[in-house]
């Protein structure tokens, strides 16, 4: 009860008073964090995070504490499988320890028995079954990849497709073989035959039936004349008496229907003659106008036919034609031939179904033959796989084998044995799951008291966690250890935080970057090209690099003494694997940062920059007069002539071995630098920029250098754990606030040219790029083309191509009367003399115009250039000039 009274009260305090706070302004060492508990593995962690956070609320992360290696025992052999199943059973009873148990040695592999190959399945099957019966050995048969194309008979050409059917049927009837016909050639029209008028239907169909009976072609009739229908009507009678003369007439002797009607008029009758034509119309019109009566007649829309054509089907074949025709000839009727517009082919190829076997094949092509007609047989496309493979079931025991190749060769079948990927074993051996500190030896034990041997192998790495709290005041950071060790039982540390100062320079963050501007600050490692205002400014501004990022450790205090056990030397040497000289080497490195005050974790940070993760030839080791001499940290490796004179300077200091580099070079970084008498450069920026004298004394010209070493430091503090550093941070008057880094051009300074400057390009095709080794956005397409030269930057020239604005490579381009200056800093004089007054200074990679006579040589005098500089002539000293 007592105990649970003090949690609960150390939980109302905390939370009452675990307030952030803010930094001061100069160095602060009063606030501190918990690191709690040491755990096995993420998931362990993340639980003891969770159940923390839970309780108390805090505000905590999870941070590597350290690794170790895992390992797994593993036994020798043991024979027989039911006896290390027993041997494993005792060991997981003695030892409490999961293990399971694997094949040991090469073991034997199974065999099988191949034959092939064997045609259509029918066979193969047979023969399968047939090396079952003999041997009492298991075998399937399967289809191989051998394939074979099919082929069919294909005849010559036969006329008409009727003759084409009864050749194909009888083929069929003969031959049991499929095929069909297709048709080849030519088309031919299609024609009708037709005949003349014939009168009467009656009289057509008579003829049509003649036709039939004595050509055998069918045949039919169409109309070809009409007679049409008409009603007549008379004008009026006078009379009843004498309408119905009229009518009797009609009727009577003309054999027609008549019908008087009488009209509105008294005694006024008219006639009508109703459906009369032909030659009945003929009759009455005849009448009526013999007898001058006046009359009309009306069509009544019903025509009859009177006339007949003969005509046939369509026909192609001339005999048949001919045929028809005479026909109507024999009989003096007149008939032709019509086209019908349709077309028929009449010649007809028959083909076989496509087959593998070539007696049926033979069968096929003989038919043909025999009938003394044409044919021959042709390859397909078609791909079958007609071959079969016997293989029997994996096989062990040599006798089994031996049966089955007696079969093979008993029958001269060919055969052959091959071993599987499926192993026999007969000895296994045991192995531990993966394993940590005294669990290793009492698996080790386990075998020895049985005097069975075995050994112990890494396996894997354990990683130990640990849970980092925010900052705390101390005295609550000391209850906070109290509460975790009686809630959760989990051992706790107090840890200080570290420390910053901010440094104040009294002079602007412009002049800044306007004195480390004409020192030519690199925009690259290699050192070729020069770094723009903007891409200086950026890295020269420490708003830019907060804190909790990896470039922040470049404020950090390079003489904070730092502490490192034996396990954590060990962890650095894992992270130095793989690299080269530098492997192994994490102790030297501590040796040389306790013998100096310097931070080893910089001096390896150094080490892998300079070094490119130890692959550096300097790092590799230079032989000079016979020694191998090593370099580490990049001394003298000037950026012309890096390999020689890096080494002439290990030499010269005795760097025979990588200790000796690694030692001497961390005497020479504090002697220079960190602690160097004329103001200590004991931060990586300052060894960079030298913010109390800026320009000069300076580790190095790549604006980068410093943000290249931070990350590896970021990644072995991250290794390493919570370490309390110091860190002191430079303000200047009128410092910018954070920005982002320029990329693209932006990242280039564009270094004077002359006005007017022109330049000749050497080759066709000649790419021009949005900056240096940028994007292609146009070509100059030939060779002697003038190009107006605006800048340059690490042999590369910005140009103005016809409107296009980009960069070209100078190797490419001949300047017009031009130098450029290879001095880090040429004075340019009024005469061609050291005391005449200097007319300004020059820097370099800075492009000048060389003045020239009538005849177009450089005037000179002695060893002094006249040059053009805006507009006026001056001097500079031709040693520090290169001729473009």
């Amino acid at each position: 009860m007592f105990r649970k009274k003090v949690i609960v009260l150390l939980l109302s305090v905390l939370l009452l008073l675990l307030i952030p706070c803010k930094q001061s302004y100069a160095a602060n060492n009063s606030l501190y964090r918990l690191e709690i508990g040491e755990f096995l593995g993420e998931a362990s962690v993340n639980n003891a995070l969770q159940q923390l956070q839970g309780y108390t609320g805090w505000n905590a992360d999870i941070k590597l504490s350290r690794q170790a290696d895992y390992y797994q025992v593993y036994s020798g052999g043991f024979y027989g499988e039911e006896n290390v199943k027993n041997v494993l059973n005792q060991f997981k009873s003695t030892t409490g320890l999961d293990a399971k148990y694997i094949p040991f040695g090469t073991g034997t592999p199974y065999k099988v028995v191949f034959s092939g190959s064997y045609y259509g399945e029918d066979t193969a099957k047979k023969v399968a079954e047939e090396l079952t019966a003999t041997t009492g050995i298991q075998a399937k048969y399967q289809q191989n990849n051998v394939g074979k194309n099919k082929s069919k008979v294909f005849s010559g050409a036969y006329y008409g497709e009727d003759n084409v059917k009864q050749v194909l049927q009888e083929f069929q009837n003969v031959t049991g073989i499929s095929a069909t016909y297709e048709p080849t050639g030519e088309y031919k029209d299609l024609v009708r035959v037709e005949s003349g008028g014939f009168f009467g239907e009656e009289n057509v169909k008579t003829v049509v039936q003649s036709f039939q009976q004595n050509t055998g072609l069918t045949a039919y009739y169409k109309p070809i004349q009409y007679n049409e229908e008409y009603n007549v009507k008379t004008g009026g009678f006078y009379g009843e008496e004498n309408v119905k003369t009229v009518v009797n007439y009609i009727n009577n002797n003309l054999g027609l229907n008549a019908n008087y009607i009488a009209t509105n008029s008294k005694d006024i009758y008219t006639i009508d003659i109703l459906k009369v034509s032909g030659d009945s119309l003929t009759k009455i019109e005849n009448y009526l106008k013999q007898n001058n009566w006046w009359y009309y007649k009306e069509n009544t829309g019903v025509r009859f036919a009177t006339h007949f054509s003969i005509y046939t089907d369509e026909l192609y074949d001339p005999d048949t034609i001919q045929k028809a025709l005479q026909f109507f000839q024999k009989n003096n009727w007149w008939s032709t031939t019509v086209k019908t517009g349709n077309k028929k082919q009449v010649y007809f190829n028959i083909f076989s179904d496509s087959l593998i076997d070539s007696a049926k094949l033979y069968q096929a092509l003989q038919f043909f033959q025999n009938k003394k007609l044409w044919a021959t047989i042709v390859t397909t496309n078609e791909v079958v796989y007609p071959y079969y493979d016997i293989v029997t079931d994996p096989l062990l025991d040599q006798q089994t084998i031996n049966k089955v190749e007696s079969f093979f060769k008993d029958r001269d079948f060919w055969y052959t044995v091959r071993n599987t990927e499926q192993i026999a074993y007969t000895e296994f051996q045991i192995v531990t799951g993966n394993l940590l500190g005294e669990d290793i030896q009492k698996a080790l034990q386990f075998f020895d008291n049985n005097n069975w041997w075995a050994s112990s192998r890494v396996s894997g790495t354990a990683n130990y966690y640990k849970i980092v709290t925010g900052e705390m005041w101390y005295d609550i950071a000391v209850a906070g250890q109290q509460l975790v060790r009686n809630k959760f039982d989990w051992w706790s540390a107090v840890v200080p935080i570290s420390s910053k100062i901010f440094t104040n320079y009294n002079y602007t963050f412009e002049r800044l970057v306007e004195i480390q501007s004409k020192r030519t600050p690199k925009a690259d490692g290699t050192g070729i090209f020069t770094a723009s205002n903007a891409l200086l400014s950026y890295y020269m501004n420490p708003n830019n690099f907060v804190e909790g990022t990896a470039e922040y450790y470049q404020f950090m205090d390079l003489t904070t003494p730092i502490y490192l056990d034996t396990q954590q030397i060990a962890m650095l040497n894992g992270y130095l694997r793989g690299m080269g000289k530098l492997e192994g080497q994490a102790g030297t490195f501590y040796a040389a940062g306790k013998a100096t005050g310097i931070n080893p974790i910089y001096l390896i940070a150094h080490a892998i920059h300079e070094t490119g993760k130890g692959s550096s030839n300097l790092s590799k080791g230079i032989q000079v007069n016979n020694k191998i001499v090593y370099n580490f940290f990049g001394y003298a490796a000037y950026d012309e002539s890096a390999n020689v004179s890096g080494a002439q300077y290990a030499y010269e200091q005795g760097w025979t071995s990588p200790e000796a580099a690694i030692m001497g070079g961390a005497a020479n970084i504090a002697k220079n630098y960190i602690y160097r008498s004329a103001g200590p450069q004991n931060t990586l920026y300052k060894m960079r920029w030298n913010p109390i004298n800026p320009g000069v004394h300076q580790y190095a010209t790549h604006v980068a250098w410093v943000t290249a070493q931070t990350r590896y430091i970021n990644e072995m503090y991250q290794l390493l754990g919570s370490i309390a550093l110091s860190y002191d941070i430079p303000v200047y008057i009128n410092q910018p606030g954070q920005s982002t880094k320029p990329t693209g051009e932006a990242q280039f300074a564009i270094l004077p040219t002359p006005s007017g400057l022109v330049g000749y390009t050497t080759t066709s095709g000649l790419n021009i790029r949005n900056y240096p080794n940028g994007d292609i956005i146009g070509k100059v397409p030939f060779a002697n083309t003038t190009l107006n030269v605006i800048g340059n930057n690490g042999g590369w020239y910005k140009v103005n191509y016809n409107g296009t604005v980009g960069w070209v490579s100078g190797d490419y381009v001949d300047l017009k009367d031009a130098f450029i200056v290879k001095a880090s800093e040429l004075n340019v004089r009024s005469q061609p003399t050291t005391s005449s007054n200097i007319v300004t200074t020059l820097y370099k990679d800075y492009i000048v115009q060389g003045a020239v006579d009538t005849n177009g040589y450089y005037i000179k005098s002695g060893t002094w250039y006249k040059i053009i500089y805006n507009g006026k002539e001056a001097w500079v000293s031709g040693y520090y000039i290169e001729e473009r």
